[in-house]
């Protein structure tokens, strides 16, 4: 909705990178079921429903999700039922998608509400009611970049009492907590190690 622009970090990912991610999980839930089990569980997980909890600023991402949900028998999709993007500031979804730097920040929300176009409660209230949606999750899918993922992320552990099975879509969970003090990735770990080894 707006915020996205690979020009400054903010990459947009299709609706089938997600998905993909959920049924990798599904997957491997499904074997973990099984060995559990005793392999008693059916070979290639039919009769099983994966529901995926939906939260997205992208209006349109509810609509390419229903319709995979539609063509399939194994998902269901929740989400919380808002205006998603209506009192966001006006600016058209993947509207930065090509932009340079100083073009795609003019339309970040946080420029846009200093702009004074967002409806703040409604903004406010929506993240709330997706967060409480989510924080309910078995597993998770969503991007590094994204700070209401990793507190989506953290809210399910929170709920959970564990780290559930999760897929960032953007990088591995190496490279999500660690920043430069101006914010740039902090190499992961391991790289770090080896340059300096």
């Amino acid at each position: 909705e707006g915020d996205c622009g690979t020009a400054v970090g903010r990459p947009c990912y299709a609706t089938s990178h997600y998905l993909h991610a959920v049924r990798s999980l599904a997957r491997a839930h499904q074997a973990r079921s099984r060995s559990h089990a005793g392999g008693a569980a059916s070979a290639n997980g039919e009769g099983c429903v994966t529901t995926i909890l939906l939260a997205s600023d992208s209006p349109s991402v509810a609509l390419e999700l229903a319709a995979a949900v539609a063509a399939s028998r194994d998902l269901r999709l929740l989400w919380v039922n808002i205006r998603r993007g209506a009192d966001w500031g006006g600016t058209a979804e993947l509207s930065n998608l090509g932009l340079g730097a100083a073009a795609a920040e003019a339309n970040f929300i946080e420029r846009r509400n200093s702009r004074g176009l967002l409806n703040r409660s409604a903004v406010l209230g929506a993240a709330l009611a997706d967060i409480s949606l989510l924080a309910t999750a078995h597993a998770f899918v969503g991007t590094a970049a994204s700070w209401l993922s990793r507190l989506a992320l953290l809210c399910v552990i929170g709920q959970s009492g564990s780290v559930p099975p999760f897929a960032l879509v953007d990088r591995p969970m190496a490279e999500l907590w660690h920043t430069t003090k101006g914010g740039a990735l902090c190499p992961p770990h391991g790289a770090a190690r080896a340059r300096s080894g």
